[in-house]
């Protein structure tokens, strides 16, 4: 058994599930399909494979995750991949990237992710009347305001 699928069983463990069926419901997609899918593309990515072929083989194989991820044809595998809402994974991803973040300490986040910086640029109208100086078109004046932020 190679460390992926270790790797891949501690990953799954980690998942609330409840999210996921928080936002099927509201995006009215069926879960059960929703769910097997984000299994199999989590194994697809830890396991390395190349393909939706090479996923289906998995699946049609007699292996140790048989009973984890639900076997589909191909047809209906790369059907799904197509058609299915994105943002019904977006929840998920936001509470694991929550739970990683939060298992490190401010200085080990800026240490392993470097430092945030925001950047802002905005125009500020003036009356051209009164500040010509700051045209910038034939009938309109202002200026740029750039900003950054370190978070």
């Amino acid at each position: 058994m190679g460390n992926y699928i270790k790797l891949f069983e501690k990953f799954i463990d980690i998942i609330n599930w409840d999210i996921l069926k928080k936002s099927t419901f509201k995006l009215k997609t069926d879960y059960y399909t929703a769910r097997n899918h984000l299994i199999a593309l989590i194994y697809f990515q830890l396991a390395k494979l190349d393909s939706l072929r090479d996923l289906h083989a998995f699946m049609k194989s007699d292996s140790d995750l048989k009973d984890t991820i639900r076997g589909v044809s191909l047809g209906s595998l790369s059907n799904y991949n197509n058609q299915i809402d994105c943002r019904v994974f977006i929840p998920i991803m936001n509470e694991l990237i929550k739970t990683a973040l939060d298992s490190l300490t401010p200085s080990e986040r800026i240490k392993e992710f470097g430092s945030v910086k925001l950047i802002d640029s905005s125009t500020i109208s003036m009356a051209i009347k009164y500040f010509e100086w700051a045209k910038f078109r034939s009938t309109k004046a202002g200026i740029k305001l750039h900003t950054k932020f370190d978070l």
